[in-house]
């Protein structure tokens, strides 16, 4: 099913640029076309994102397509509210950045745009900036990809296989 959307390009695969010899991809991100515009894996900076803020996408992105530990609420969050199942993967090392989008099923990420955490904490008409960035991801699945699973949890042992830490697993 997300192969279809690879092949029609109507999703990307993402894939690191240059990954060490012995990497192995655990994960899956798949990106729509505006994410993919965001962060190419090969271009040196995009309109959006300077070298800075790129380099730090990548290598989130790259963290958890290995299947490096994602600790809840500092890698990766189920934003509120939690029905939505939008989730942000949390680009702590600064400048920080976010890569918010949905499980298409368990370690497969959909990711639905990307937004420098500097920008999500505008108010604009009253409205907070993160509220619109989720609304939009969530009109993305709902609108593009309604013909696409979702996993509907909000857990992230639901989201991850392996490699997931919540503050219940201390």
């Amino acid at each position: 099913m997300f192969q279809q959307e690879v092949a029609a390009q109507r999703l990307h695969l993402w894939r690191p640029h240059a990954p060490e010899p012995d990497f192995v991809a655990r994960r899956t991100v798949l990106m729509t076309q505006e994410a993919w515009q965001q962060c190419p894996p090969d271009a040196e900076r995009t309109a959006e994102l300077g070298t800075d803020m790129l380099m730090n996408t990548r290598a989130a992105l790259e963290r958890f397509v290995g299947g490096g530990l994602l600790e809840e609420n500092v890698h990766l969050k189920c934003l509120s509210p939690k029905d939505d199942r939008i989730w942000a993967l949390r680009v702590i090392e600064y400048p920080q950045v976010r890569v918010l989008g949905w499980f298409g099923q368990r370690d497969i990420f959909i990711a639905s745009h990307i937004a420098p955490r500097a920008e999500l904490d505008k108010l604009e008409r009253g409205r907070d900036a993160y509220d619109r960035a989720r609304d939009k991801a969530i009109r993305q699945r709902d609108r593009n990809f309604a013909h696409l699973p979702y996993v509907n949890a909000s857990d992230i042992h639901a989201q991850i296989s392996h490699g997931a830490r919540d503050d219940l697993d201390d």
